[in-house]
């Protein structure tokens, strides 16, 4: 369990590294990534940047 979950998040990791160094459109810009392991679901939440936060409002 614990080593297929690990490849998966790590495929997903080398993909969008991958598509980041090309400057394709990244599938998970502005989201959080969810894993459920044990149910083998994912999940995404869409993000939107706190203008008013330190670490990621607009600087």
């Amino acid at each position: 369990m614990i080593g297929a979950t690990c490849g998966v998040i790590g495929c997903i990791q080398v993909t969008e590294v991958i598509k980041y160094i090309v400057k394709m459109e990244s599938f998970l810009e502005n989201k959080l990534l969810l894993w459920d392991g044990l149910n083998a679901k994912i999940d995404e939440i869409e993000l939107e940047r706190n203008p008013s936060c330190e670490d990621c409002g607009w600087k």
